[in-house]
């Protein structure tokens, strides 16, 4: 594969690895609308808040990381322009869910009804 742009895990995972140290720089101190992990677990209260943008923070490092590894192993392989595709797209897919899940699974844990 010669065009690196057509290489979503890497590309995602570049996009991630900025986000996440974005995050971590400047993280959310209240509850809002517009920046920092959002779900209606996270939103309960500002200790539930805190931690979702901690736990999420790192999770986002690890699927960044794991996304750019993807995508450098992908570089190594001659793949069709449509599995590229395919596996690019189902790569963040997953990664982006095991955010969501661990996260949510986090929070379900440290703060039970």
């Amino acid at each position: 594969m010669t065009d690196h742009l057509q290489n979503i895990p890497l590309v995602t995972g570049v996009i991630f690895l900025l986000a996440a140290v974005v995050q971590k720089m400047f993280p959310p101190r209240n509850i809002n609308s517009l920046y920092g992990y959002r779900t209606a677990a996270s939103g309960r209260s500002q200790q539930h808040w805190d931690f979702a943008q901690r736990y999420s923070t790192n999770r986002m490092f690890e699927a960044a990381a794991l996304l750019i590894i993807c995508g450098v192993i992908m570089t190594r392989l001659e793949l069709s322009h449509k599995t590229q595709l395919t596996l690019g797209l189902s790569l963040l897919l997953l990664f982006s869910a095991y955010m969501i899940v661990r996260t949510e699974f986090a929070l379900k844990k440290k703060f039970p009804k």
